[in-house]
């Protein structure tokens, strides 16, 4: 997998990529085991994500939807609602990015 590949090279990556089915999720585990992983779990409220889609016009109607099983077998560092603010959203990350890093360098 070339995300692997490229973190052995010592890359810092930021990766979004929706899970489909609870064996990428494991599998993404297995070939991360090496490297330190922080998962971000983003949500929206479905009505969100119905306008989005629809608003969006490249979109199969329904894909927002079928996307929300991922939440069910994925397990997060951090959780987001894009429904708030970038800000927020974003305050909420680090929060949570900094509270990890002091407990595992401390």
């Amino acid at each position: 997998m070339s995300i692997a590949t490229f973190a052995q090279a010592n890359n810092h990556l930021l990766v979004e990529h929706i899970i489909e089915q609870p064996e990428w999720f494991n599998e993404l585990n297995t070939i991360l085991a090496p490297f330190d992983v922080f998962w971000v779990g983003v949500f929206a409220p479905l009505e969100v994500l119905k306008q989005r889609e629809k608003k969006r016009g490249n979109r199969t109607t329904g894909e927002a939807e079928f996307h929300l099983k991922t939440h069910g077998f994925c397990h997060y560092d951090c959780e987001v609602d894009t429904s708030d603010s970038i800000e927020n959203c974003t305050n909420k990350i680090i929060r949570a990015w900094n509270y990890r890093f002091r407990n595992i360098h401390d």
